[in-house]
């Protein structure tokens, strides 16, 4: 079950758009290792996610993430090994280590993101 203090989600939920997010980061992220980069790669994850092409792209483009799509890309099962704690405040460990692998979290690149949030 998905439970997130409220009191902890005012940053990703102030109705501002944000690309360089960290939240937002991490969308674009979890976009390019399960459909790529490319032109169509938007149209394909909404598409896997479930969600229409416009809710997508608002939220990888810095809009906030609502919990009601956080709860759905969680409980999606082609994004076994996702976490809220991952998609909100970057802790790897959270994540599966399928998941971690997808992503190409490696431990240099989890220390230099580690570093560089302070």
């Amino acid at each position: 079950m998905l439970r997130v203090e409220q009191k902890n989600l005012a940053s990703h939920y102030d109705g501002v758009r944000d690309p360089q997010n960290p939240t937002t980061m991490r969308l674009r992220a979890l976009q390019k290792a399960f459909e790529g980069d490319d032109h169509g790669a938007t149209a394909r994850m909404a598409k896997r996610v479930g969600v229409p092409w416009s809710r997508w792209h608002n939220v990888i483009s810095g809009y906030p993430l609502s919990m009601q799509l956080m709860k759905q890309l969680i409980e999606n099962p082609e994004f076994a090994g996702l976490s809220a704690d991952w998609l909100l405040y970057g802790k790897h460990d959270a994540l599966s280590v399928r998941m971690m692998q997808k992503l190409q979290l490696t431990t240099a690149k989890r220390a230099a993101e580690s570093s560089s949030r302070g």
